[in-house]
């Protein structure tokens, strides 16, 4: 397992409160990362909460840090009050950014994680 951080961008400026999934090519189990208010990724979790990623080549795919609710599952007064207020927290708000991001198939982003890796930059653009 390899301990690496990551910087994640939109235009070449910091982006927050994403996660950030890494997808080993190989078929092995990928590793998961969030972002924070500066779009570092200070840990990723593969089997274990900060153990680290796979060594090799991922794709990645970038996601919101806290996806819309689910369509059609019902929740009671309380856990939709509850869900509201979490997703209005400024440290819970992913800012827009292109839907292809995504997707491990259309984000068009693969990084290479070699042990002696220690930091990623996973670049998006707007266009």
């Amino acid at each position: 397992m390899v301990r690496v951080n990551a910087h994640v961008t939109l235009d070449g400026q910091p982006f927050p409160n994403v996660q950030v999934f890494l997808s080993p090519l190989n078929g092995e189990r990928g590793a998961l990362g969030i972002s924070d208010k500066e779009g570092f990724v200070t840990s990723f979790s593969t089997f274990q909460t900060g153990d680290g990623v796979i060594s090799g080549t991922h794709k990645v795919s970038v996601i919101p840090k806290l996806p819309p609710p689910m369509s059609g599952t019902t929740s009671t007064p309380e856990q939709i009050a509850l869900e509201k207020k979490m997703r209005e927290a400024p440290d819970n708000i992913t800012p827009p950014f292109p839907d292809k991001y995504k997707s491990l198939d259309t984000s068009g982003i693969t990084v290479i994680i070699e042990p002696k890796t220690k930091e990623i930059t996973v670049e998006m653009t707007s266009k």
